[in-house]
This record gives C-alpha cells, structure tokens and sequence, in this order.
C-alpha cells in the first residue's frame, strides 16, 4: 500500500500561555475522492524542558500520522472493492480536535478526540487523554497522583456513581460501576480530575463520551501533586 503524503499542512498560532509556555494549532488537510481528512494536533514552544518539548511534539504529530495513514488504507482498499464489485461507496474521514485542560511548569493535560468514519450508519470517536509530567515528558498514571497509603479508587468511585444515579433513568447501561482501575482515562482541570468512559462503554452510543468531574476537594487528603 502506498504512503500517504500529506497536500496542506496550516499551522495556526493560537496563544495558551501559562507561565512561558505556549501552543501552536497544526492542521493537516486531506481530500481524495475516497477520504476526508481534517486533523487538528497542538505544537508546543517556550518550555523550559526542549528535550521534552520536542518529545511531546514529535508524538502528537506521530500519533495523527498514524491515525491518517491506518483510515487511509483503509479508504483506499474499500474504494477499490466498491469500483471492484459494483456498490455504492462513501467517503471515509480522519479528524481530530483537542483541548487543552490544564497546563503549568509542571504539567500538561489534554484530550485529542480521533474521529473515523468507514462507513455505516455514524462514525467512531475515541477520546484519549495525555496527562505529561513536564519534567520526563511521561504519562501520568492516575495512581500516580495520590499518595501510596491513599485509597483514591474508593472516593472516586462513589462520586461517579452518585452522579450516574442523578441521571435519567436509562441513560447507563447500568445505574453503577464496580471499579476505577488505574488505567482509567482521566484528564486534570484546575478544579479537579474529569474521569470518562469511551462511546459504548458504559451507555448507548446517543450519550457520546460521559464525563464526571471529581473535585479536588474531595481529594485533598491523598493528593500529592
């Protein structure tokens, strides 16, 4: 299969400064006749950390290449197919949009959302969370936020289901979860942690990805960042 070449990269400067750091908006543009593709990544500049910097950078980009070229392939083998053996075919898409939670010298939180469509009655998005120690350019683990001693699972859990059960009747699978798992996906706020669930995981895909904010009020004894 062949690679893809991006035709029109934009790079838009977009100001999100806390203390010297700022960010940068990279589009990559894509039209074909089989694929659509619009991904938006950030790109960072002034940290005090240049390896870092340059770490983080590299793999936001590497990360949407990758996206592009997996639906890319994707696109081409099904447009081939449908010229192949007569069906109708509709373009497939590759974007991403991110936002940026929280960011100090110390810190970075961010969520890409990577949407596909390749065909079907909707498309899929996948939310994925980079919560970087600045200092290693590391992921944090949600443990990894709390002291050893600190029973975390337990006081998020109970915040997640008591909100779950002020929700309409029927809007989870279920009206309660049984675990918080370190593997979680979470992002961090300047109030608190938002834990979320991917499409389908805990509800139908109407409710899109549910989000629960965990103040950090709740958390302060077992905090320990």
């Amino acid at each position: 299969m062949k690679k893809l070449s991006v035709l029109f990269v934009v790079m838009i400067l977009s100001v999100f400064a806390m203390a010297y750091t700022s960010s940068a908006t990279c589009t990559i543009v894509k039209n074909e006749e089989f694929i659509e593709v619009n991904m938006q990544f950030p790109v960072f500049y002034g940290m005090k950390n240049i390896p870092t910097q340059n770490y983080i950078n590299s793999m936001f980009f590497n990360h949407a290449s990758e996206f592009i070229q997996s639906i890319h392939d994707m696109a081409e083998q099904g447009f081939e197919d449908s010229k192949k053996y007569d069906f109708p075919f509709m373009p497939y898409a590759a974007w991403s949009q991110y936002d940026i939670h929280f960011l100090n010298e110390k810190f970075l939180s961010l969520t890409i959302n990577y949407y596909q469509f390749t065909g079907g009655a909707h498309g899929l998005t996948v939310k994925t969370a980079y919560n970087i120690d600045l200092s290693t350019g590391k992921n944090l683990e949600l443990r990894s936020l709390f002291r050893d001693d600190y029973d975390y699972s337990s006081v998020i859990l109970k915040e997640v289901n008591m909100q779950m059960k002020k929700t309409e009747e029927g809007t989870f699978f279920s009206d309660s979860i049984e675990r918080i798992e370190n593997e979680q996906n979470f992002y961090l706020t300047e109030e608190g942690i938002v834990m979320f669930f991917q499409q389908y995981e805990i509800g139908p895909y109407c409710i899109g990805i549910p989000e629960f904010f965990i103040s950090f009020d709740l958390l302060r004894d077992g905090l320990k960042i």
